[in-house]
C-alpha cells in the first residue's frame, strides 16, 4: 500500500512525523506482532511517499489484507506502543548516524528549512516530543481513504478473490480526505541550518514545475545518468562521503 505522505512533505515543527505514523499505522493500536514466518510485515517512508507491504504465503492473503484495513482506519495510538516505537526510530537513527546514512532523515530536515523557514531542525526531537492525542489528530488529518491511496497486490490468488477481499477490508472503509500538505518551491537562495543529528549535509536542488509523466521520465534518466557521472567523478568522491542524487516530490502542486 503506497501513500501520498513523504519526508519532504510535512508541517512545520513535525519533522519525521511520515516515518512516526508509518510506525503507528502499522504498531500503534498496542497489537504485539509475534515472528511468523508466513507473515512478513514492513514499512518505509522515503521523502515522497509511505510503503506499507505484507508478504504472505497465498492461503493468508485474506488475512494480510484484513489487517491493512486495521492500519489504515487506525484512530487511536497506544501510549506504550508510541513510546517502544519512538525508542526504534531513535535506534535506526543511531545505525545510518554510523554509517553517514542519514540522507532520507537530511531530507526531513531540508523541508523544515526551506519551506518552513526553521533556522533549527528537530529531526530525532519532534518525533521524541510527540504526544498520543498529536498522533491520533495527525492520522485523521494526513492519512487519506480515496483515491490517492495505491494497493499494488502481486501472487497466484486469482484477481477477482483479491479484488473481493480489498473491497470487504479497504473498499468499506469510510472515505477520508488528508489536509492539503503541499509545500511551494522556494525562490533560489543559500540557506544554513542546523539539525539534531551528528552529520554534515550539503543539498544542492533545482525544481521543475511541470511535474508530466514525460518529464518525470525524461528526469528519472537524467538522475541516473547523473548519478553514474558523479560516482566516478574523483573530486566529489574525495569531497562527499556519501553524494546522492534524488527526486523529490515538494507536494501536489505538480512541483519537483
Amino acid at each position: 500500500v503506497f501513500l501520498p505522505l513523504g519526508l519532504a512533505r510535512e508541517r512545520a515543527g513535525q519533522a519525521q512525523w511520515s516515518h512516526l505514523l508509518e510506525h503507528m499505522l502499522i504498531f500503534g493500536s498496542g497489537e504485539q506482532f509475534t515472528p511468523d514466518r508466513e507473515m512478513l510485515i514492513n514499512g518505509e517512508t522515503l521523502p515522497n511517499s509511505m510503503r506499507l507491504e505484507i508478504i504472505t504465503v497465498p492461503a493468508r492473503f485474506e488475512e494480510a489484507v484484513a489487517m491493512v484495513g486495521r492500519w489504515l482506519s487506525t484512530e487511536s495510538i497506544d501510549a506504550a506502543a508510541l513510546e517502544r516505537e519512538k525508542q526504534k526510530i531513535a535506534m535506526e537513527e543511531s545505525h545510518v548516524t554510523s554509517n553517514a546514512l542519514t540522507h532520507k532523515f537530511a531530507v526531513a530536515a531540508w523541508s523544515q528549512i526551506v519551506h518552513h523557514g526553521a533556522k533549527t531542525a528537530h529531526v530525532h526531537g519532534d518525533v521524541q516530543n510527540a504526544e498520543p492525542e498529536q498522533i491520533e489528530k495527525a492520522v485523521i488529518n494526513e492519512v487519506p481513504i480515496n483515491g490517492r491511496v495505491l494497493v499494488a497486490t502481486a501472487g497466484p490468488v486469482d484477481a477477482d478473490t483479491v479484488k473481493q477481499a480489498l473491497a470487504k477490508s479497504i473498499g468499506s472503509l469510510a472515505p477520508r480526505e488528508a489536509a492539503d500538505t503541499a509545500n511551494g518551491a522556494p525562490e533560489p537562495v543559500e540557506l544554513t541550518g542546523r539539525w539534531d543529528l551528528p552529520q554534515k549535509h550539503v543539498f544542492v536542488w533545482w525544481g521543475l514545475k511541470d511535474a508530466t509523466l514525460e518529464n518525470r521520465a525524461a528526469l528519472f534518466v537524467l538522475q541516473r545518468t547523473m548519478f553514474m557521472r558523479m560516482m566516478r567523478h574523483g573530486q566529489v568522491l574525495a569531497d562527499v562521503r556519501n553524494p546522492l542524487i534524488e527526486i523529490i516530490d515538494v507536494g501536489e502542486d505538480g512541483r519537483l
